[in-house]
């Protein structure tokens, strides 16, 4: 389609270069006129629906203005001020066309399309050379003029605002929401993220954006009359919306195929200051993408308002560093020297519960009064860090001691000849439960400050939308070394189990593995199609589990084939969980769907007592499992030995 709007427009452009139509007749005016309104009226619909156009629309929409131009007599008419009106509709956010490349062919047009009736007469030419040139200046510079014009009107001044927003207290900490950007980007995994704020007049923008595939433009003003824009704004929490092809995301120019978006609005007391969006290509978008950003609006919530004020640009620095990060160990790090470098004269402390929970162990911390501390263990229970981790909240030592000027951050007896000071503590979180605590202390009364705890408490909320892209990471990883349909381990990590037997082996055990082939696998296939055979794998693999019992190693190996290992089994064992895992087949149907399938497997496998004969034993299987799909006999275990296999 869009290539389609390109060949449309040039050879529009190319027909107008040639000197067509010719201008000032009668009937051509009276088109030209219905024409250029026609034109009017669809670039007004374009500027204020939904979505951004795409650039060969644009460029439909400037050759039919061209043309209309030309049958209402030229550029040397009044109809010469449609050029101007043009450029400035196409300089607009919602629109975000390809002036340059508009204005300029529109130019050589004009200085074409005059000089087109000296083509072949050099005098004629010359005569007709400095009205070309008259002809190509008036759209040139009215492209120009357009661009200067709005560059100096809207977006300096977008920019002036929202700086002299942030540096007040009590504005939407914008600062710190696009700061945040490349760790929800990571966290959610996510194809983009984009953030849109409101102005003082209650005006929508894109403030930042990051997007791994499709064209966004560089300043775009969204309507709120926008289903996306609207969802978001009038919401007090999470939205979930699905992209279709009449409902396109408004931010993208070319839109890469995202098939949905969440949303959540940034708010305080009532009062929306923008929202986050992140689109995915699946349907519907990942729940953890919800949790990630109901975090963000957590940071940005402690973040906004007064908070601005003791430690200004902390939490812009935190989400900076945390968003590169490479592990928990540097991430950790980062703000514990982040939180230092901020609150002056502090100690900052972060402490990790063990695994049963009642003890935190000093992880990391940094500060005058942290010597000796790291790796020494508390009670979980006691002190202002375990009234942070018992409560789930965070907790200033104002608030605990209620005047007990003993109370310590970590237990009563925690460096006794050091003063008591002030201290604030922050329960940190991963997917929702508690892990441990953050600890900023001073020596001084005044060190750590109530306003501190809000502005640390967004520091832990940050942390905890890291955390969260951690345990994600890790479950990308645990799905790799899986089979999607079964859950059972990838065929590298069941080779490595096997390696792992030859010290058993060495002492004097055997090792089996058998290969079960489910027969007619793809009459099955295409019988009950993909998606009920996808769940018959499933289940069989669960029946080949529950048949064998004992501790044993499976795989998939192949679309309806699996490997069993069997340590300590000998070739009579092994021939019995064959001849067992065949009856399971044999005796009870599947269910597939409102119907029932009847599979059948052949089973074939080795065994062996060499070192150097276990990792063989798979490709041992598979030949017997050949042998008995060709003889369509029962099961057969080879055993092998140094010099081979043989059949026993």
């Amino acid at each position: 389609m869009e290539t389609a709007l390109y060949a449309v427009s040039h050879l529009t452009f190319a027909v107008l270069a040639a000197g067509y139509p010719v201008s000032g007749t009668l009937p051509g005016t009276a088109v030209g006129a219905v024409l250029l309104a026609a034109t009017l009226l669809f670039a007004w619909h374009l500027h204020v629906r939904d979505s951004t156009p795409r650039p060969g629309l644009v460029l439909c929409v400037v050759a039919a203005a061209s043309l209309s131009v030309r049958l209402l007599g030229g550029a040397f008419t009044p109809a010469v001020a449609v050029y101007p009106l043009l450029f400035i509709w196409m300089r607009m956010p919602t629109i975000e066309g390809p002036l340059y490349h508009a204005g300029i062919i529109v130019s050589v047009t004009e200085l074409l399309g005059h000089l087109s009736p000296g083509w072949g007469t050099p005098f004629a030419l010359l005569n007709l050379l400095p009205g070309g040139l008259a002809a190509f200046a008036a759209p040139f510079l009215s492209m120009f003029g357009a661009d200067l014009l709005l560059e100096r009107h809207s977006r300096p001044g977008v920019h002036q605002n929202a700086a002299r927003k942030e540096s007040q207290p009590g504005f939407f900490p914008e600062d710190v929401a696009r700061s945040m950007l490349p760790l929800l980007h990571r966290a959610t995994g996510a194809n983009g993220v984009f953030l849109v704020v409101r102005d003082g007049a209650g005006a929508l923008r894109l403030s930042d954006f990051l997007a791994s595939s499709g064209s966004v433009p560089e300043s775009f003003l969204p309507s709120p009359s926008d289903p996306f824009m609207s969802a978001a704004l009038m919401s007090v929490g999470l939205v979930t919306m699905e992209a279709t092809v009449d409902r396109r995301l408004p931010w993208y120019i070319e839109d890469p195929g995202t098939a949905s978006v969440v949303m959540m609005p940034l708010s305080r007391n009532g009062i929306v200051g923008g929202f986050y969006a992140c689109d995915f290509h699946s349907r519907p978008a990942p729940s953890e993408a919800g949790e990630v950003l109901l975090d963000a609006a957590g940071v940005l919530s402690a973040a906004w308002g007064e908070t601005a004020g003791p430690t200004g640009g902390m939490l812009t620095d935190i989400c900076i560093e945390l968003g590169s990060a490479g592990g928990l160990k540097a991430a950790v790090h980062s703000m514990v020297v982040n939180l230092a470098r901020h609150i002056h004269s502090s100690t900052v402390t972060v402490a990790v519960l063990t695994e049963d929970g009642r003890e935190l162990q000093a992880y990391e911390t940094l500060g005058s009064m942290s010597s000796g501390r790291r790796g020494r263990l508390f009670p979980a229970d006691k002190g202002v860090a375990g009234w942070a981790v018992s409560n789930r909240r965070v907790v200033h030592r104002r608030a605990v001691g209620r005047g007990d000027s003993s109370i310590r951050p970590f237990i009563s007896d925690d460096d006794p000849q050091q003063p008591v000071g002030s201290c604030c503590a922050v329960p940190l979180f991963s997917e929702r439960a508690v892990f441990g605590a953050l600890v900023v202390e001073s020596a001084g009364e005044n060190g750590v400050t109530p306003e501190h705890a809000k502005q640390l408490e967004a520091a832990g909320a940050v942390f905890g939308v890291f955390s969260a892209r951690m345990a994600a990471l890790e479950r990308v990883e645990s799905l790799s070394d899986r089979d999607r349909l079964t859950g059972l381990p990838c065929y590298a990590a069941f080779q490595e189990e096997l390696l792992g037997l030859v010290n058993d082996v060495r002492k004097g055990l055997s090792v089996a593995v058998l290969a079960v082939d489910i027969c007619g696998f793809r009459a099955l296939n295409a019988e009950h199609g993909p998606r009920i055979c996808d769940s018959l794998l499933g289940d069989a693999a669960k029946r080949i589990a529950d048949t064998l019992g004992g501790t044993f190693g499976m795989t998939r190996f192949s679309p309806g084939k699996f490997l069993v290992c069997m340590p300590g089994a000998d070739r009579a064992a092994a021939q019995a969980y064959a001849v067992r895992i065949m009856e399971a087949f044999s005796v009870t149907p599947f269910a597939a769907g409102e119907r029932e399938a009847a599979m059948s497997v052949a089973v074939g496998g080795a065994v062996s007592r060499v070192d150097r004969m276990i990792p063989r034993l798979p490709f041992f299987a598979e030949d017997a499992l050949g042998a008995v799909l060709n003889k369509g006999a029962g099961p057969a275990v080879l055993s092998v030995d140094q010099f081979g296999k043989t059949r026993c």
